[in-house]
């Protein structure tokens, strides 16, 4: 910056301003060979001490001592030689001798023919800023000395949450060196951080985060903080905001400082611990205490202790509670014992216990007890002696359990078994079906005889007409573990069948190891007769409609369970009417028994079902694996009524009795209106009549409206 003289002193703006501002304004003659004073303000006169008069003529040099900066005056020769500007940082010495530290600002000035004629200098006195920098300096270094040395760890984290500052002993707690700290913030996902009760602690949630967020400190907080190491320490927290009066609303900084407690934690613990475990033994004191009676009295189990000497009979509070009467409510005595023994039994008693001394052994016997209300109780007793050196008794020990309730359970269960054994058929298998145990009725109902049953597979009564598929469906539900009902018919030894209710279910030990299967049943064949008759046709003796309907969905469902085709097919005599009138209704009777016959001979498996549904009109159910095998049978069944040759000579053209049939395949795997099932046979037996008789029609899938 190079100014004419004439265009700076124009006015006396520039210098009053400067004076105002509080800069000490000096002006140098560059004509002069020592460029000397030729003005200096009264700013300059205050900070040096001397008077315009003392200083005009002079070089600034005489302001200057031994402590003035060397670099500082070569730039100030640098700039004079080359007439240029420059700003320089000096200590200049007034005239009472004070050094002060100030910064100068030296322009050269330059007339109207670009010819140098002044240096202007203006300098601000820095002592009062460079004194405030020594001392904030110093107590820098005082307060960093306290923060490297103090025990605790001190984080200092900026208005982000990042790390700026952290002193040694934070930096050997953590685990970590300042340059790993530096930045770090507590929601890095290296920090692994935990409550007090182990529960994950969340880095957003720490102190620090919290302060920075509300601006209120936090005090006396712990946080486990696991070193890189895997260690874990605990440490208490305490977390202070720093704000900055021009915004005391908000958190600028945050300080942490913590203890590590990690082994105070640990003498906490090993305290809390023994004070558990000394509480534990006198809690195991005072509970050993009762617990002997107490546990007597659930087991309703006392005992008692004869001294020989003395004579002398200690009871228990349950061997009086066993008596009937309240405890230590009189002295127990030998004689006040032998009261409470039922008077048949105190000579078997006493004979034990005498025997039991001189033979030197324990006792036990069970006898029986009258209370002190009259009721007769059961108890087992068991006692031993104790001997000295020379064989005398010293004394007797002995226990007293009440064994009433038991005593009366194993009577109900042997009356229980004696039930069974006469009255229901009972039999244990082992786990492949080979019989290990049957009831007295088993025998008697079947007509084999034990010996012969034992050792034998539980199919030896299992009657030729039973379906497969009923014991296939038996076993996977008990070797499943679970329990199998149903009806049964089953074949005696002398070849007659009778019918069981049966119950089958897997068989355990004492120890609930699986050893097989047990299996009651109860003789229904009786009942079985009686619902055959509500269930047959008197004349045919096949099926009747009721039992049709009761049947279908069963055998719906029992298809489905095996993947089976299920075939329901309707069969009609053609032209019945016509043979009626010609032969007479008792022939007519005998056609329809010949169609019954032919059924029953054609349907003959367990689980085929045929069915007179009322007049010459027939039905039958029956599952099989192949669409094509129900076709199949329902031809078979025409093909042999048509092979009989039974006259008719109103049903042209065969002049014999034929039959229609309408088949409907249900597939395993869809759902059928139940409802509908016989309407759509029946529409397609109607059709084999249309077509003209003596065939079998199927209903199309398409026509059959699903569930």
């Amino acid at each position: 910056m190079a100014q004419s003289i004439g265009s700076l002193f124009s006015t006396d703006t520039l210098i009053q301003g400067l004076t105002n501002a509080g800069y000490a304004v000096s002006i140098a003659d560059a004509q002069q060979p020592d460029l000397p004073l030729i003005f200096v303000n009264q700013v300059f006169s205050n900070l040096t001490g001397y008077t315009p008069e003392e200083v005009i003529g002079k070089n600034c040099r005489f302001l200057q001592d031994e402590t003035t900066s060397q670099t500082a005056l070569k730039t100030i020769r640098e700039a004079i030689q080359s007439h240029s500007t420059c700003q320089v940082q000096l200590t200049n010495t007034t005239k009472s001798g004070r050094r002060y530290l100030s910064q100068l600002t030296l322009f050269p000035v330059f007339d109207d023919n670009h010819k140098l004629t002044y240096y202007l200098g203006f300098q601000r006195d820095l002592s009062a800023q460079d004194n405030l920098s020594r001392s904030l300096e110093t107590l820098h270094e005082n307060l960093q000395a306290i923060f490297s040395s103090m025990s605790e760890g001190v984080v200092i984290q900026n208005h982000a949450g990042e790390i700026i500052e952290a002193n040694a002993a934070a930096q050997s707690i953590l685990g970590l060196d300042l340059e790993q700290l530096m930045g770090k913030t507590s929601i890095d996902p290296s920090w692994r951080t935990v409550h007090e009760d182990g529960s994950p602690y969340p880095g957003e949630f720490h102190p620090s985060m919290r302060v920075l967020k509300t601006g209120k400190p936090i005090l006396k907080e712990i946080m486990g903080v696991y070193k890189p190491d895997g260690s874990i320490r605990w440490i208490q927290i305490n977390s202070q905001p720093i704000i900055h009066h021009s915004d005391s609303d908000n958190s600028n900084a945050v300080v942490t400082t913590f203890s590590d407690i990690t082994h105070l934690r640990e003498i906490e613990s090993s305290l809390r611990h023994v004070n558990f475990e000394l509480l534990q033994k006198i809690e195991s004191l005072n509970v050993l205490s009762k617990s002997f009676e107490q546990a007597q009295q659930i087991a309703s189990l006392g005992h008692w202790i004869l001294e020989s000497a003395s004579n002398r009979l200690v009871w228990s509070d349950e061997v009086y509670r066993i008596f009937g009467v309240e405890p230590q409510s009189f002295e127990a005595t030998f004689e006040g014992f032998m009261k409470y023994v039922h008077p048949e039994d105190r000579d078997a008693l006493n004979h034990e216990y005498l025997e039991s001394i001189e033979q030197k052994r324990t006792y036990n016997l069970t006898h029986r007890i009258i209370r002190e209300d009259g009721r007769v109780g059961f108890v087992q007793e068991r006692g031993f002696h104790d001997f000295d050196a020379k064989g005398e008794i010293v004394r007797s020990v002995g226990t007293v359990t009440d064994i009433t309730e038991q005593h009366r359970k194993d009577f109900e269960i042997d009356n229980f078994v004696n039930l069974v054994n006469n009255q229901v058929i009972m039999s244990r298998t082992d786990l492949t079906g080979k019989i290990i145990e049957v009831s007295d009725f088993f025998c008697q109902v079947s007509g084999y005889s034990r010996e012969e049953l034992i050792g034998q597979n539980q199919n030896i009564v299992r009657h030729p007409d039973s379906p497969k598929r009923l014991f296939k469906e038996l076993w996977n539900t008990i070797q499943s573990g679970k329990t199998w009902q149903g009806e049964i018919k089953n074949l005696r030894k002398d070849g007659s069948f009778y019918w069981v209710e049966s119950r089958v279910s897997p068989d355990y030990d004492h120890l609930g190891n699986h050893t097989g299967y047990i299996s009651l049943r109860l003789d229904i064949t009786a009942q079985k007769a009686l619902e055959e008759v509500a269930i047959k046709d008197e004349m045919t003796g096949l099926y009747n409609r009721r039992h049709y309907n009761h049947m279908l969905h069963k055998e719906i469902q029992r298809a489905k369970r095996q993947g089976l085709w299920l075939c329901f097919i309707m069969i009609d005599a053609d032209n019945f009417k016509k043979y009626n009138d010609t032969y007479g209704h008792q022939a007519g009777d005998e056609v329809l028994k010949q169609i019954a016959h032919t059924m029953q001979r054609t349907f003959k498996r367990a689980g085929d079902l045929s069915f007179r549904l009322g007049g010459e009109e027939f039905a039958v159910l029956f599952e099989v694996e192949h669409k094509e095998d129900g076709l199949n049978m329902s031809e078979k069944i025409r093909q042999a009524m048509f092979d009989l040759n039974i006259e008719h000579s109103g049903n042209l053209p065969w002049l014999r009795v034929t039959l229609s049939i309408g088949a409907l395949l249900m597939n395993p795997k869809q759902t059928y209106v139940e409802e509908e099932i016989y309407k759509y046979a029946d529409e397609a037996l109607y059709k084999a009549k249309a077509n003209g008789r003596n065939r079998v029609e199927l209903v199309n899938e398409h026509d059959v409206e699903l569930f």
